[in-house]
C-alpha cells in the first residue's frame, strides 16, 4: 500500500513538474526552445532598426504600426491602415473631443515600442490614467483592438534606446549620464521587480542590442582597461547571465555595427568613428559562432560618398545605401535601395532620391520592407517597399504632427 501511494505521489510530481530533475523537464516552457529564432516567442529583429524608428510588428495576416500616438493595423490584402480599436462607438483619429481622443484603444502618447506577441499586440506609452503624464506601461492589447488593459509600470526615461518582449521577459536597453548603457528585464507572469542584467563601460558610442535565442548580442565601442577605445561584440547568455566577450577590434577607429544573426553567424561591418581611418563598410564579415573565427565573407555594392548599411530580412539582405559622409549635399548622391541574395548578388533595386536626408528602414520579411520619414511639409510618412513586385514603394499614411498628436484633456 505504502509503495502504492508513492508511486501515485511520484507520477503526479512529475505531471505538475514538482520533481524536474527526475523528469528531466524544465520548470519553463521557454528553457526548451532551441536557440535560434522563433517566431512565437521571439524579438522579431528584422522590424527594428534603431529608437527613432519605425515602430511596426508582423502577424500572418498584416502589419501593427506606430505613427504619432495612434497604433495601426493593415492587411497584407489591401495595406490600408486603420486604427487598432474595436470600440463601435469610437471616432479614432477622427475624433475632436480632447476628453474622449485618448479614450481610444488604439490611441497611446509617447510610444515607441510595438510587439505581436503570443496573440497579444504590446506597446509602451505614457500612462495617461496614472498619478502623473510622465509615467510610463506596458499595455496589452487584443488583435482585434476590442480589449486593452495596463500590464506594468514601466521605465520613463527618454534614454530608452530599445524595448523588446523576448521569450516571456519585456527588456528595456537604456544609457545614463556617463554614457554608460544598461539593460533591463521584467518577468511578464510576475511582479517582481526589474532585474538589471548588463551595464557597459562608461562611454560607450553606438551601442546595438541584437536578440536571438538563447542569447542577446551587444556592439559597441567604448575604452579597454588601456583607457584605449576600440569596439567590441559581447554575448549574453539568458540562461546563465553571463557574459562574454566574442570579438575586440585592435583598430581604434573602427566600431563594430551587426547586421545580423543566422545560421550560427554574427555578420557584421566595421564602421569608421574617427576621422580619416581606413576602413571599408563595403566589406561584410561573419563571425562562427561554434569555432569562434572570424571570415570576410563578401562585399556589398558602396556608392562614393554614402555608408552602405547591411540589414538582414527574413530571407534575402538589403543595402541602404545612406549617410553622408562628405558633409556635401545629400541631394547629389544617388542613393539607392538594394535587394541582395545570400550571395549578396544584387536581384532588385530602389532609387531613394525621391527621400529626404533623414529616413529609416526596416527590412522586414518576405513581402515588404518599410521607411518611414518627416517630408518637407512636416508630415509624418510610411512607405512599403513591395519586395515580390519589383521592389514598387506604396505610401501607407501620410499624416501631419497636428494629427497625430493631437490635444487631449484628461480628467483627474
Amino acid at each position: 500500500m505504502k509503495r502504492s501511494i508513492f508511486a501515485y505521489i511520484l507520477s503526479l510530481c512529475l505531471i505538475i513538474g514538482l520533481l524536474p530533475a527526475l523528469s528531466g523537464c524544465s520548470s519553463s516552457e521557454y528553457d526548451s526552445l532551441p536557440d535560434t529564432y522563433n517566431a512565437e516567442t521571439d524579438y522579431p529583429q528584422t522590424f527594428y532598426r534603431s529608437s527613432a524608428g519605425p515602430f511596426i510588428t508582423p502577424s500572418d495576416s498584416g502589419y501593427y504600426f506606430i505613427a504619432g500616438s495612434f497604433i495601426y493595423y493593415m492587411d497584407k490584402t489591401d495595406m490600408k491602415p486603420i486604427v487598432l480599436c474595436g470600440r463601435p462607438e469610437c471616432k479614432h483619429d477622427k475624433e475632436t473631443d480632447p476628453e474622449k481622443i485618448w479614450q481610444c484603444n488604439g490611441y497611446l502618447s509617447g510610444a515607441s515600442f510595438i510587439q505581436l506577441y503570443e496573440g497579444n499586440i504590446y506597446t509602451a506609452g505614457n500612462d495617461i490614467a496614472g498619478p502623473t503624464m510622465h509615467s510610463t506601461a506596458l499595455y496589452q492589447i487584443s488583435l482585434d483592438g476590442k480589449s486593452r488593459k495596463k500590464i506594468k509600470a514601466v521605465n520613463a526615461d527618454a534614454s530608452v534606446q530599445m524595448s523588446a518582449i523576448h521569450r516571456n521577459s519585456f527588456y528595456q536597453y537604456y544609457s545614463d549620464a556617463n554614457s554608460r548603457y544598461h539593460l533591463k528585464r521584467i518577468s511578464l507572469d510576475t511582479d517582481a521587480p526589474a532585474e538589471e542584467i548588463y551595464v557597459s563601460p562608461e562611454n560607450t558610442v553606438l551601442s546595438e542590442l541584437y536578440f536571438y535565442g538563447k542569447h542577446i548580442y551587444l556592439s559597441g565601442w567604448y575604452p579597454d582597461a588601456d583607457h584605449v577605445c576600440r569596439g567590441h561584440i559581447e554575448e549574453y547568455d539568458i540562461e546563465s547571465g553571463s557574459v562574454t566577450t566574442l570579438l575586440v577590434n585592435e583598430a581604434d577607429e573602427n566600431h563594430y555595427s551587426i547586421c545580423g544573426v543566422d545560421n550560427g553567424r554574427i555578420y557584421f561591418q566595421y564602421y569608421q568613428l574617427v576621422e580619416g581611418a581606413s576602413v571599408d563598410p563595403s566589406q561584410i564579415f561573419a563571425y562562427d559562432l561554434k569555432t569562434k573565427e572570424q571570415s570576410l565573407i563578401g562585399t556589398i555594392p558602396n556608392e562614393p560618398g554614402t555608408y552602405p548599411t547591411l540589414l538582414r530580412s527574413t530571407e534575402d539582405w538589403l543595402v541602404s545605401q545612406e549617410g553622408n559622409i562628405n558633409n556635401g549635399d545629400y541631394r547629389d548622391l544617388s542613393r539607392m535601395l538594394l535587394l541582395l541574395d545570400d550571395n549578396f548578388e544584387v536581384k532588385q533595386e530602389l532609387s531613394l532620391s525621391y527621400l529626404p536626408e533623414r529616413f529609416f528602414i526596416a527590412a522586414g520579411d518576405v513581402g515588404y520592407s518599410f521607411i518611414w520619414y518627416w517630408d518637407d511639409t512636416y508630415s509624418y510618412c510610411l512607405d512599403a517597399v513591395d519586395k515580390q513586385n519589383g521592389c514598387t514603394v506604396k505610401n501607407i499614411l501620410k499624416k501631419t504632427f497636428e494629427e497625430l498628436n493631437p490635444y487631449i484633456s484628461v480628467p483627474k
